[in-house]
């Protein structure tokens, strides 16, 4: 059984490192599988952390991403600075195995707040922005 989630963040940027050091917060000793190409990656992202106990625990989710271009009005884009600013959506795929779900709710909610975006549980169709994701995170993974 898998579990969805989606976040949505209008005119922003993805900074893949800041992300893991938000969720190293969380998870003691957190990293994303090295050489991950953000641009092209798709399908199942590996991570670890150190347990309680200092033991290495490896476990990941599915990750997928889409950008888009923002649209701008005629002025803006005429006059307006360039930007590396995009629309983007994630979507995470958790299984229902302890630690991958834990560790994708976490990360999902964690980007949420990063790109102060908002994150859609289709499950059960609710809506959470950064105010109150973390703390549902949280409660979802007890």
């Amino acid at each position: 059984m898998s579990f969805d989630i989606n976040v949505l963040a209008n005119n922003s940027e993805f900074f893949p490192k800041k992300w893991e050091a938000e969720i190293g917060k969380y998870f003691d000793g957190f990293a994303f599988e090295p050489g991950i190409d953000w641009e092209k990656h798709t399908g199942f992202l590996p991570v670890s952390w150190n347990n309680q106990d200092n033991i290495k625990i490896e476990a990941g989710f599915e990750f997928y991403f889409k950008k888009s271009t923002p649209k701008l009005s005629f002025f803006k884009r005429v006059f307006g600075k360039k930007s590396n600013r995009q629309d983007l959506d994630f979507w995470f795929s958790l299984s229902s195995l302890d630690n991958d779900y834990k560790i994708g709710w976490i990360a999902a909610a964690l980007l949420t707040e990063l790109l102060n975006a908002t994150l859609l549980d289709p499950q059960d169709g609710n809506i959470y922005d950064r105010t109150n994701v973390l703390k549902q995170a949280l409660k979802e993974i007890k």
